[in-house]
């Protein structure tokens, strides 16, 4: 989607597709090892 947007030479598209991306990847490596830690110490 990101390359779709910058091929048409729509670079404010692709940067706020980019700036997306970037927040989910953040959230994935802050907060899924905190999620599996809640359900590790729930288990026991």
């Amino acid at each position: 989607m990101m390359f779709r947007a910058l091929g048409a030479y729509r670079g404010n598209d692709a940067a706020a597709i980019a700036a997306i991306l970037l927040i989910g990847t953040i959230i994935a490596f802050v907060g899924l090892p905190k999620l599996f830690e809640r359900i590790a110490n729930a288990a026991r």
